[in-house]
């Protein structure tokens, strides 16, 4: 493709005709010569903004699912639901028009997946990247009564993590550097990692538990559990006491991660997510019920500390790091 915003037979035949998602709070959407969109809001709800940009190299043919999904997880973490996006794609100047086109509909896909419509964007073909860069901005309702903050956390509430950390980490570690790994494990290992897919999206978790007595949840992305952990008690202004060895982890990722030296603790975890509960029990019941997996594995305290149990070693939790997979891939 030539470098610079794409043509306008691009736009129509490769962008706009892949956009079939519908919402009905969307009134003006996407269009040639439309540079804004228009939604309706009610008058007890109220708009909810998350912008993501997806930089980790990833195969074209799960970008697009990981894009929407890491968007939504945090607007689904605020209590609301999904309407609309918007998709900046940057691509590479050896990318095609179906390799955009591939992206496109799977964005696509997955937004009405969620009830959810692509409202607009931008696509533009430049030498600046080297692999497909793409920023979703996901906009969501909630209703005005139910406003969901972490200063509504306090002292003597439970942390629950659902699924597993690291999960999405994991993923890009097989995917890209698949051959590497394969000096160590079979392939029939590396095939469980697969099933991590189906747990990205935090969507059915953040419902369940909102509807059992979450007081707030904070999606689990770059930087993994530990960075979560801390932004979430800074925000809240609480401390922490956390059990390192309640955290759910899968045995996968323990045993890649330590093939690359590298800590799972603090590895992109994307389809993880933190769960403040008064009644921590009630909600992980919940969770479990509908087949998803979650864990209490803490309490929020009245001190400034937060602290990591590791057995008998108390351990003063750092403040957010690099994502450990910066280390392995290059990106």
């Amino acid at each position: 493709m030539k470098a610079g915003k794409v043509s306008e037979a691009i736009l129509k035949r490769t962008i706009l005709k892949q956009l079939n998602s519908n919402n009905e709070n969307v009134i003006l959407s996407s269009a040639v010569g439309e540079d804004c969109s228009r939604m309706k809001v009610g008058e007890d709800e109220e708009v909810v903004f998350s912008v993501n940009p997806i930089t980790m190299p990833i195969d074209e043919n799960k970008l697009g699912e990981r894009a929407v999904y890491r968007a939504f997880n945090n607007v689904r973490a605020k209590g609301a639901r999904p309407v609309a996006i918007l998709v900046s794609l940057l691509v590479p100047t050896s990318f095609n028009e179906q390799n955009v086109r591939t992206i496109i509909k799977q964005i696509d896909a997955v937004a009405g997946k969620l009830g959810a419509q692509v409202i607009g964007g931008h696509t533009e073909c430049t030498r600046a990247v080297c692999v497909p860069i793409v920023t979703v901005t996901g906009v969501g309702l909630a209703k005005k009564d139910k406003f969901i903050s972490n200063k509504d956390v306090i002292a003597n509430m439970d942390v629950i993590v659902t699924n597993w950390i690291g999960m999405d980490g994991t993923l890009a570690l097989v995917d890209n550097e698949k051959e590497q790994l394969l000096t160590r494990f079979a392939e029939p290992f590396l095939d469980r990692v697969d099933v991590f897919e189906e747990y990205l999206s935090i969507e059915e978790e953040a419902k369940i538990a909102y509807e059992n007595g979450a007081v707030t949840i904070h999606d689990i992305s770059e930087g993994g559990i530990l960075g979560a952990l801390w932004e979430l008690a800074e925000g809240a202004n609480v401390g922490l006491e956390i059990d390192s060895r309640k955290i759910p982890i899968k045995q996968e990722t323990i045993e890649i991660c330590e093939f690359f030296k590298i800590n799972p603790y603090k590895l992109s975890s994307m389809g993880s997510a933190l769960i403040i509960a008064k009644n921590g029990s009630q909600v992980v019941e919940a969770i479990k019920r509908i087949g998803k997996n979650a864990e209490v594995v803490g309490r929020t305290t009245d001190s400034k500390d937060r602290v990591l149990l590791i057995g008998d070693e108390r351990r003063f939790l750092e403040t957010p790091q690099t994502d450990e997979i910066r280390k392995v891939l290059v990106y």
